[in-house]
């Protein structure tokens, strides 16, 4: 008996079967992320401007620890103010859609996608398209869609078909 499709993709047969065996050997992944937070705050507390965004971002969505606002306002500053274009955009989406601080929040959009960041420029361009914090502006939306996408954000690619 034989099996063309097995022979065709055993490769990623092989892939597919190594992740399966991964995720039974960490059976709970909170607990392998759990037990790198210490590790990460002593790097960040030292100025390590990828421990500080990380942490802001895991306490921002409650990856691997429960998610605290305090806790990430903290780490996402220290980090956006050090340049962290990922800090910078959590930071404008938490003021624009949480805080509801319209132009602190757009300072934070548009300090990630002036450094080319990809979710930032997606951002800004969904503040433009949908009017938030800024006048409503398709020619400016499509735009900062255009160079996020350029910069490899699927997201802004699909967001250039609907115009």
């Amino acid at each position: 008996m034989s099996f063309p499709f097995l022979k065709k993709h055993a490769d990623i047969i092989i892939v597919a079967v190594f992740i399966i065996l991964a995720m039974w050997a960490i059976p709970d992944h909170d607990v392998y992320l759990r037990a790198q937070v210490p590790g990460l705050i002593e790097a960040a507390e030292k100025g390590d401007i990828a421990a500080q965004s990380r942490l802001a971002n895991w306490y921002f969505y409650g990856t691997g620890v429960p998610a605290k606002k305090e806790k990430f306002l903290k780490w996402a500053h220290m980090a956006a103010e050090n340049g962290d274009g990922h800090a910078q955009v959590l930071l404008g989406y938490f003021y624009m859609n949480h805080a509801h601080q319209y132009e602190e929040g757009l300072k934070w959009a548009r300090m990630s996608a002036a450094q080319g960041w990809p979710r930032g420029e997606r951002f800004l361009g969904y503040l433009y398209s949908n009017g938030i914090g800024v006048k409503t502006d398709h020619e400016q939306a499509m735009e900062w869609w255009k160079k996020a996408a350029l910069h490899g954000d699927d997201g802004a690619a699909g967001n250039l078909g609907g115009y």
